[in-house]
């Protein structure tokens, strides 16, 4: 089975373990890669055309608005053919209790339907908050997993738990 290991990943200035921390890579960027490494996908990062402020404050106010307004923000123009694959494992932070808006983008760009989908979600501390329910309503012709669940501040101790999840 082929797959693609979708994404969306901010690097910048983050929350982790309780402070604010400049990140030369997003959490959920490092944990897509250490699933495509383990099943051999295809890496692909969401990216919005205009990307959220890499400071953390601007970032959350960027993203409040744009959930509190259903704003679903063009994403940079990518070729990408889902046909051709089998699975997606669609990876996400949660932002004020679900994914960021560039998913609904994602999904609806590229026909996000009739897909295994296996979501993989970093936090500080919400845990999935609403974020499958949120995935289920807007793919709601595709077959979504269970979601691998991690903590940002921990990212580089998953390598065992993520090995088990995706042999499942």
């Amino acid at each position: 089975m082929k797959s693609l290991v979708a994404y969306f990943s901010r690097a910048g200035y983050n929350w982790v373990n309780g402070e604010k921390k400049e990140l030369q890579k997003g959490n959920t960027q490092i944990l897509a890669e250490m699933i495509a490494s383990i099943c051999k996908g295809d890496l692909f990062s969401i990216e919005m055309e205009t990307p959220y402020s890499s400071d953390y404050d601007t970032c959350c106010e960027q993203a409040h608005l744009d959930i509190t307004k259903n704003n679903h923000p063009p994403l940079v123009d990518k070729e990408l053919d889902l046909d051709s694959y089998d699975v997606i494992y669609l990876g996400f932070p949660i932002y004020w209790g679900t994914f960021p808006m560039a998913i609904f983008s994602f999904i609806e760009t590229y026909k996000l339907h009739n897909k295994v989908i296996y979501p993989f979600i970093t936090h500080e501390g919400s845990g999935q908050a609403s974020s499958i329910s949120m995935l289920k309503k807007a793919c709601y012709d595709s077959e979504i997993k269970k979601p691998f669940v991690a903590v940002g501040s921990f990212i580089s101790s998953y390598q065992k738990q993520l090995e088990e999840w995706i042999k499942q």
